[in-house]
């Protein structure tokens, strides 16, 4: 199983969110996330991406487990995602909610809770424990 973590990292004006997919193989983990400016936003998934290594992260939050052979789907799933640009409101907290509300966790297993609940931006992920380096 391989470890996804909803990535915090401290951006200026807004508290920026990714997708952290955490293989044991540096050249396979993977960072899903959207880029660009209010409303000329677009998807960025990379592989390899550390998102441990990144200077501005403040914490990785634990979300669940998926089987290797699930990660083609998930990274699938995001480019998937439509994007909300018409939104002027729309940015990377809710692409990310967007991206695994689609996929459903229907063969994820959870690992750790994710918690919703109205905060700054209407939603809030609440982490249980650091895994941060």
């Amino acid at each position: 199983m391989v470890p996804i973590f909803v990535a915090l990292y401290d951006n200026p004006g807004i508290l920026h969110w990714s997708l952290h997919i955490e293989t044991e193989n540096d050249a396979e983990k993977t960072t899903i996330q959207i880029l660009g400016a209010r409303q000329r936003y677009f998807p960025d998934i990379k592989t390899p991406s550390n998102g441990r290594l990144l200077p501005d992260l403040i914490e990785l939050c634990p979300l669940c487990d998926a089987g290797a052979s699930k990660l083609e789907a998930l990274k699938n799933i995001a480019y998937a995602t439509p994007i909300r640009n018409e939104e002027a409101d729309y940015s990377c907290q809710d692409y990310v909610l967007d991206v695994l509300l689609m996929r459903k966790m229907s063969s994820i297993r959870e690992r750790k809770p994710l918690l919703l609940g109205g905060a700054n931006h209407g939603v809030r992920i609440v982490c249980i424990g650091s895994r941060r380096a």
